[in-house]
């Protein structure tokens, strides 16, 4: 039909110069029934017809279209009708995309193909229009899957490149570290030399901090869930939370009845709270309050819920605070690796894109909410367990300064070997040393009193810490194991660690720490063998 009526044009090769009242009236008829929306509109911008599908599809009716103009109907091309309509007459324009308004205010895209045609003397602008709103739904779909395909290559390149390096990393970092603290626990260590091995454990908690996020972020860290009570783990953390806000913030936990239990790593569900609360600190820089609020929710319909969701119980954990909240460029950006807004030498960038994949890595979900001077609210669904008795949320034990037992230790990176056997030395036990496991078998099978414990790297050359483990614990059915390693999740899940509740400790990790699991170990396997 398009086609049709150009060849009348005064544009067309070989078409007619007018065309007489008689077939402008035909023209008239084919288009009443066309899907199409269909207007004739005069030189100077009056609309002259619209037929029943533009009249259906704008929502005018016939005697209001005989009032309005193209700039109302198409602000942005009527605006210009003039300039538009010279080029019209000098050459056939292609189709164009554009916006017309309905009669309610609405925006609708349209596709338009526009020439000219001429009834007598009369000249008049014909335009067909198309609805493209569907093919603009999935045109953005398509778009919104690109960028998600998108972001999730830049996870996983961030996440190999997170892999790669940990493990060497993480066992460098456990030396420079443990090394530190060992400097730092001498009686009379010479002047000076306490604030410099101070500042070099700074650096390296970082440094671990660093590691532990990006892998957090390619969820790539290993998780040790537990049952937990999410009230009580955040009554225990209340009073460190405090201390982290500072005296110009206050800090409120309210605390939902019937709440339920959820299965978590403690640890990082206290990295969670941290790395938000700094958020809300930055954020409130003159002071304010922030809010912690758990309660209990039940999803049916998740069309309005997160992005995520699924149907079921979930225990719920908001963030609010008071601050300066963020516009939404920033929201739009929050969870991406190294986007920042802080100062170039307060950044890293990391600390919220690694709460998002610790909750992803939790089968969790996070939303925020946030506007400019309005604060900002952070909100995580767990998904709710059974309800059964959590274990108690304690602090850290402190390690006892000289303990009893036998301990052989498999560690093939030396400088991590021989920091793990001495600090174990200085506490009272006594050390055997191996470089692997076959040489681990050897020295097992040398040495004829009680292994209490095998504290064991997991990936070794050879034979990996997991079979090594069974292996002796075959002949040497008391002795406990403690497995370390510094490797990703995924690594550790091929190796039969990640994922159970066998006992491990990651690296980097503090002498503190080491030795308080090593005595926890220890001491359950006197009272077992008691």
């Amino acid at each position: 039909m398009a086609h049709e009526a150009s060849a009348v044009g005064t544009n067309q090769p070989g078409a007619a110069d007018a065309v007489d009242a008689r077939s402008l009236n035909l023209f008239k008829h084919i288009v009443e029934n066309s899907d199409e929306e269909v207007l004739l509109i005069h030189t100077d911008g009056r609309i002259a017809y619209a037929n029943p599908a533009a009249r259906r599809n704008l929502g005018y009716t016939a005697e209001e279209f005989e009032h309005l103009s193209l700039a109302q109907i198409d602000p942005e091309r009527g605006s210009n009708f003039t300039h538009r309509l010279a080029n019209l007459r000098l050459q056939p324009q292609p189709t164009i995309e554009t916006q017309h308004t309905t009669h309610d205010g609405r925006l609708i895209p349209k596709e338009v193909h526009a020439f000219i045609i001429k009834a007598g003397d009369e000249e008049y602008v014909c335009a067909f229009a198309r609805d493209i709103s569907a093919r603009k739904r999935l045109e953005a779909e398509h778009c919104r899957l690109q960028e998600a395909n998108q972001h999730a290559h830049t996870i996983e390149a961030i996440s190999r490149l997170a892999g790669g390096i940990a493990h060497d990393f993480n066992n460098l970092l456990t030396s420079i570290r443990g090394y530190a603290e060992l400097v730092l626990m001498l009686p009379d260590p010479p002047a000076g030399l306490t604030a410099d091995v101070t500042e070099i454990k700074s650096a390296a908690d970082k440094a671990a901090e660093l590691t532990e996020q990006l892998l957090a972020f390619g969820r790539r860290q290993l998780l040790t869930p537990e049952l937990l009570d999410l009230n009580a783990v955040l009554n225990n953390a209340a009073p460190m939370l405090k201390k982290l806000l500072g005296n110009e913030i206050q800090l409120t936990v309210e605390t939902g009845t019937e709440l339920g239990n959820l299965r978590a790593d403690p640890h990082r569900i206290e990295q969670i709270l941290v790395a938000l609360l700094n958020n809300s600190r930055e954020a409130m820089p003159n002071g304010g309050r922030v809010l912690l609020k758990t309660h209990r929710k039940t999803l049916r319909d998740v069309s309005t819920a997160p992005s995520g969701c699924r149907p079921g119980d979930y225990v719920v954990l908001s963030v609010t605070d008071t601050g300066c909240g963020m516009d939404a460029e920033t929201l739009a950006h929050i969870f991406e690796p190294f986007f920042t807004t802080k100062e170039r030498d307060r950044a890293t960038g990391l600390s919220l894109p690694a709460v998002y994949g610790i909750v992803q890595q939790h089968g969790a979900v996070i939303e925020v909410t946030s506007e400019r001077a309005q604060g900002t609210t952070f909100t995580l669904y767990f998904p709710a367990v059974s309800d059964v008795t959590p274990k108690p949320v304690v602090s850290p034990m402190s390690a006892s300064t000289h303990r009893q037992g036998n301990i052989l230790l498999v560690e093939d990176e030396e400088s991590v070997q021989r920091l793990a056997a001495r600090v174990l030395r200085d506490a009272g036990y006594q050390v055997l040393t191996a470089n692997d496991a076959e040489a681990a078998m050897q020295v097992a099978a040398g040495f004829d009193d009680r292994i209490d414990l095998l504290v064991t790297d997991v990936i070794m050359p050879g034979i990996n810490g997991r079979d090594l483990a069974e292996t002796l614990q075959r002949r040497r059915p008391s002795m406990r194991v403690l497995y370390m390693s510094g490797y990703t999740e995924d690594i550790l899940a091929d190796r039969g660690i990640a994922g159970t509740d066998l006992n491990f400790i990651m690296k980097p990790f503090g002498l503190h720490e080491f030795r308080a699991k090593i005595e926890s170990l220890l001491e359950e396997n006197s009272r077992c063998n008691a």
